[in-house]
């Protein structure tokens, strides 16, 4: 994929975000098909830090709340053959990874493989790189730095590190 692919699929995923944040007001349907439910709003003080919805078997839009942070991004895992890729983690301090850990075990319950995580953010803002303290102690995984070049040397120059190389 050239690199002008890539961030134009990064700014796809940016301009879908800035579209989505905030609470859907009541009354206002969803486009129909699209997710299974919609948005929590953030009203209830019982309301988990992370609401996930399936996009396709293998891709999550999963959604901070906005009781945690006014921002309430969206950071996407996409769960490959050989590894899976985290977009963005959110807010520090609502525990993504235990959200990410749980979808990833339950694709290893279906064929008991563990995959390796890619961690890569869209940009550098604290609601987009926030939570990747909760990942850098995580096995088997790398966390892209969000500077054009780190994206482009990880990418272009398949600058894996060997506990991340596929399993």
């Amino acid at each position: 994929m050239s690199h002008s692919r890539l961030m134009a699929s990064l700014a796809a995923i940016a301009l879908c975000q800035a579209g989505c944040v905030g609470p859907v007001p009541a009354g206002v349907p969803q486009a129909p098909g699209l997710f299974a439910e919609r948005w929590r709003s953030g009203a209830s003080p019982a309301e988990p830090s992370w609401q996930t919805q399936a996009i396709d078997g293998r891709t999550f839009a999963i959604r901070q709340s906005i009781r945690t942070t006014f921002e309430a991004p969206f950071v996407y895992l996409v769960i490959g053959r050989d590894r899976a890729l985290l977009i963005d983690t959110g807010v520090a301090g609502a525990a993504l990874r235990s959200e990410v850990d749980r979808l990833l075990e339950r694709r290893r319950a279906g064929d008991g493989r563990s995959l390796p995580l890619v961690v890569m953010h869209t940009h550098g803002h604290s609601d987009h790189v926030g939570g990747d303290a909760d990942f850098k102690d995580r096995p088997a995984t790398q966390i892209v730095k969000h500077g054009r070049q780190d994206v482009v040397d990880f990418f272009w120059h398949k600058r894996l590190a060997p506990e991340v190389r596929p399993l």
